[in-house]
């Protein structure tokens, strides 16, 4: 008897990196069936660093191919879009799957010019999507998948997107890299950062940009400073992603006087580590879709403290599996930071309930098997994409 005919999924991400949409692109190749699928990954740009070199090694290590076309920051877009396209009609897929904004536009394009019939696009955010071009592009795709469904409102209220292309899938992280849940480690702090055994460390980790919201998070940090004098920042995450912003932050740490106190770490590999010596977790960022990292903190068993913005509120119940603050609002935000420091028991509790959250709602086998029941219903059916 012979096997089933695999089904061949090839995903398009920005560049293989630690980005929080490439991670959950990554993760579900690594998680799919391989009895049952066959999948690939295109990154349309080019980091050239080690940690594109290692996740590379590990998915084809798995069984994964993986194509990296190069393209530089707004060049060579036609040649990208051909690059793409002799990619796709050489791998064959059943599906095309595009994660985020530049794999959207040339996914979908190539797509088209190399006959692919299933287009799977997921929203990651809920914010940096236009309209007209969705519009366009709308033909060109099968079905949309809203990691939240603040996410799905998004799509359907600012998007325009019509009701029955829009899927929910929740973003799910796999939880064993985290299973020290609950347990910090003065030594990891000094192992990892150089600062005493006994200093408070508040972590952030996320691309410095605007939306990030880390100037919030530093004006609040000079206010948690003065109740507790051995209080650490970590800042976690490209600087590069926007010199112009890292710079006006590093600006205000030096301004502050707080340049043995914030800590720059750059991109990291070592986020379980980093997390299982962290006191409190903030995500101050201006909008979100379904943060990974949040997920991740929360996983750790780590007191979470967010902005209730975009998908955070989905996640978070305020005083029960974490915190949230007002956007923009350094006052409320050093407050509950303060608050968490100053009963940690109280915050241990909320961080287990944070874990068993994750572990119910958030899990990867989860998110998984959902991917693929979807790709399952999409091949069986053959809905076509309706060319313009």
């Amino acid at each position: 008897m012979s096997a089933p005919k695999k089904i061949k999924v090839l995903q398009i991400i920005n560049s293989f990196s630690l980005a929080g949409a490439e991670k959950i692109a990554m993760d579900l190749a690594l998680g799919l069936d391989q009895v049952h699928f066959d999948v690939g990954i295109v990154g349309i740009g080019a980091k050239g660093d080690a940690i594109e070199a290692e996740l590379k090694a590990k998915l084809e290590t798995s069984g994964i191919q993986t194509f990296v076309l190069g393209k530089p920051l707004r060049k060579a877009r036609l040649r990208t879009i051909g690059r793409l396209t002799r990619v796709i009609k050489k791998y064959n897929p059943d599906i095309l799957h595009t994660h985020s904004l530049s794999p959207d536009f040339y996914g979908k394009i190539s797509a088209t010019l190399a006959a692919v019939p299933l287009v799977v696009s997921t929203i990651h955010n809920t914010q940096g999507y236009n309209p007209w071009i969705e519009t366009l592009l709308r033909p060109l795709t099968s079905v949309y998948v809203a990691i939240s469904e603040t996410v799905r409102q998004y799509a359907l209220q600012q998007l325009k997107l019509p009701q029955s292309k829009v899927e929910v899938i929740y973003n799910g992280i796999d939880m064993s890299p985290f299973e020290s849940g609950g347990r910090r480690s003065g030594g990891r702090k000094v192992r990892l950062f150089d600062i005493p055994e006994q200093a408070l460390l508040i972590t952030t980790i996320g691309r410095v940009t605007t939306q990030k919201g880390h100037v919030y998070l530093v004006e609040a940090f000079k206010e948690v400073v003065r109740e507790f004098p051995n209080v650490h920042l970590c800042i976690v995450g490209d600087e590069k992603a926007d010199p112009a912003v890292t710079e006006e932050i590093r600006s205000r740490v030096r301004e502050y006087g707080l340049e043995e106190r914030v800590l720059f770490t750059g991109v990291r590999e070592d986020i379980p580590e980093i997390l299982a010596a962290t006191d409190v977790f903030v995500l101050p960022s201006l909008w979100e879709g379904l943060s990974v990292v949040l997920l991740e903190a929360m996983a750790s068993g780590v007191p979470v403290v967010a902005t209730a913005v975009g998908s955070n509120p989905e996640v978070i119940r305020d005083g029960v599996n974490g915190f949230l603050v007002p956007p923009k609002d350094p006052s409320a935000l050093a407050e509950r930071m303060r608050a968490v420091l100053r009963d940690p028991a109280a915050a241990q509790k909320v961080g287990l309930e944070a874990r068993r959250t994750v572990q119910e709602r958030f899990s990867l086998e989860s998110m998984v098997r959902a991917y693929e029941d979807l790709y399952r219903r999409l091949v069986s059916s053959k809905p076509k994409m309706q060319l313009p």
